[in-house]
């Protein structure tokens, strides 16, 4: 399945799937509906509130999904955001980190919705 948007690729998932096409639509509405719906917003909500730890944790989970849609600047910002989430006084760092993951995967989420949703 192509997808003329280049920050992201369905290739890891048609692998894992025998490129079954329902396979690929089930993952892709997974992720924006668990990772970028519901994950992104209590990442948001763990570092405005200084919950390092939690953030972390959250960061951790999101990297494999991220991952799995080969995104590479989410890649290394969510791993970014999950290094600083190690420190007390990492939030500025997440922080700002967040809002270019934000942006990334809202681009991410309307080309994946555009393509096979």
């Amino acid at each position: 399945m192509q997808n003329e948007f280049t920050e992201f690729s369905f290739e890891k998932i048609e692998e894992l799937t025998g490129n079954d096409p329902q396979a690929v639509k089930h993952f892709s509405e997974l992720f924006i509906s668990h990772t970028i719906g519901k994950d992104l917003p209590k990442l948001v909500a763990a570092v405005e509130g200084n919950e390092m730890k939690e953030a972390g944790e959250i960061a951790h989970r999101m990297k494999a999904s991220i991952d799995l849609f080969s995104i590479t600047e989410g890649g290394e910002r969510i791993r970014t955001i999950e290094g600083a989430c190690q420190y007390p006084d990492g939030k500025a760092r997440a922080t700002n980190e967040i809002i270019q993951l934000q942006e990334i995967l809202d681009r991410v989420k309307t080309s994946i919705e555009g393509s096979i949703l």
